[in-house]
């Protein structure tokens, strides 16, 4: 009875221990999966890493958002067809220009202005309904600010055709940009002025106080009985003007301080009946 009972004994205790041991099996592989629970957070942060890498690739600038700053640093160029035209660099007598052209157009003047804005195409065509304006023309919105054949200072705006635009423009006669100034012979009516030959044509930069009439062309226009008051030379950073047109810079090639040429031109059209001058 003795023996048996040991057995028993030794049979629950053997049990006993087996049932601890299952226990603690357990409760190791409950903690190995805890352990393991960072490594998964780990391929977590390791599976949006690409994220980083185009946070990266934008400062390198090779993503679109980073490009589309790049217009405000750098600025916007184009190339254009040169058009063919035999006037636009020959050298012509101002008295030719003056007997034989000007006296022709209505309304004619010589004033000083600035480019305001840039009619589209479209724009242009829905003003104005010339066909032109499609083509190789351009219309610019211009602020006068002084009329050199009555003299004194003015303030208006109104709208100039020039040839030239994005496709095509004639050697060394880029199209205008908006806030660049200048002086020229126009002709029109309340709706459409146009500059008539660009022989008269002329950048206006200031220098030293003084608004200077930088004459727009790759030869100076000349004159046989009384000149423009033009002086042909120029220093060599001053001959060429680098705008949009990245194959077509602006020629200059004589200047004038632009109170002396406005009159000039006001006293020698009014002495040849072209305008009516006080």
């Amino acid at each position: 009875m003795t023996r048996i009972f040991g057995l028993f004994f030794a049979i629950i205790l053997i049990f006993t221990f087996c049932a601890c041991e299952r226990r603690n099996g357990t409760n190791e592989t409950q903690s190995v999966g805890t352990d393991t629970q960072p490594v998964q957070e780990h391929v977590v942060t390791t599976f949006v890493a690409p994220a980083e890498e185009v946070t990266e690739s934008n400062e390198t600038g090779s993503v679109k958002d980073e490009e589309s700053s790049v217009p405000d640093d750098e600025p916007y160029t184009y190339e254009v067809e040169i058009i063919d035209d035999a006037g636009s660099g020959e050298p012509v007598s101002y008295q030719d220009l003056r007997d034989g052209y000007l006296r022709y157009y209505d309304n004619l003047s010589f004033i000083s202005y600035e480019i305001v804005s840039v009619y589209s195409p479209e724009e242009a065509f829905e003003l104005t309904g010339e066909e032109a304006f499609t083509r190789r023309t351009t219309l610019y919105n211009v602020h006068v600010y002084y009329d050199h054949i009555l003299d004194e200072e003015v303030d208006y705006n109104m709208n100039i055709a020039h040839v030239g635009n994005t496709q095509e423009q004639l050697l060394g006669f880029p199209m205008y940009e908006t806030g660049m100034r200048f002086a020229a012979a126009v002709f029109g009516s309340s709706d459409t002025w146009r500059v008539p030959v660009g022989e008269l044509e002329f950048l206006l930069l200031s220098e030293n106080g003084d608004e200077i009439a930088y004459h727009i062309g790759s030869a100076p226009v000349s004159g046989t009985d009384g000149s423009l008051p033009m002086n042909d030379e120029l220093d060599a950073d001053e001959c060429e003007l680098m705008l949009s047109a990245s194959n077509n810079p602006m020629v200059l090639s004589s200047k004038a301080r632009v109170e002396e040429l406005g009159e000039f031109i006001r006293g020698d059209w009014s002495g040849a009946g072209i305008v009516e001058a006080e």
